[in-house]
């Protein structure tokens, strides 16, 4: 369960793995609480809570609280939750292990703390970010597909255009066959910002992209 709450935030969002935690919370460590005591609960219970204490998990919820702080302006509590979550995953094992956030890796969290960095303003962060999580390596070929769209946009923020297209057309080759909600929407996204862009690279790739919608 605590594998599955983990791929399930780091895939999907925080948001969408919130109420899969509340049930785990609740229904998993509500019946040890509630129900008769005896070792094997014990241990169960001691496992559990054990996760929440766990360096990654505190990475990835000091990095969702970041987030909130920027989405609201809070630049200073956004930063400062930042620091948390580094110095947390500067301390976590870089190995899957028992807790929910296992997979919450060095590279997951850079791909995250550039977002909150462009969120704030700060594009030339959110790129130095972004490409050590791309140089740190990505486990899945959907989570890299979704790093390269997310560089694109940062480099199209810093008006690096060709840089822009550069990692936009590494984005099209490793989204080509997969079916993903978040993938189908950066499509669309890089489809539109290309829309003002000249030359045959962006050409290619918006045919590219235009192929994919079609499907």
């Amino acid at each position: 369960m605590t594998t599955a709450l983990g791929y399930t935030a780091s895939e999907l969002g925080g948001a969408h793995a919130r109420h899969l935690v509340v049930r785990y919370l609740v229904d998993d460590l509500g019946r040890w609480l509630d129900g008769p005591y005896n070792e094997a609960v014990g241990r169960e219970l001691v496992t559990a809570t054990a996760d929440l204490g766990e360096p990654k998990a505190r990475a990835y919820y000091a990095t969702a609280h970041a987030r909130t702080a920027a989405a609201d302006s809070d630049f200073a509590a956004a930063r400062a939750r930042l620091s948390v979550a580094e110095k947390a995953m500067d301390l976590a094992v870089d190995t899957p292990g028992i807790s929910w956030a296992g997979h919450y890796s060095p590279g997951r969290w850079a791909h995250e703390a550039a977002l909150v960095h462009a969120r704030m303003g700060d594009m030339r962060a959110a790129e130095e970010h972004i490409e050590h999580a791309l140089s740190l390596g990505l486990d899945r070929r959907r989570t890299r597909a979704m790093v390269l769209a997310d560089l694109g946009n940062i480099r199209f923020r810093r008006e690096d255009v060709d840089g822009a297209v550069d990692a936009w057309t590494e984005f099209v080759g490793l989204a080509e066959g997969v079916h993903s909600t978040r993938i189908d929407r950066s499509a669309a996204d890089i489809a539109v910002r290309l829309g003002s862009v000249a030359g045959k690279p962006a050409a290619r790739v918006r045919e590219l992209l235009a192929q994919r919608s079609q499907i």
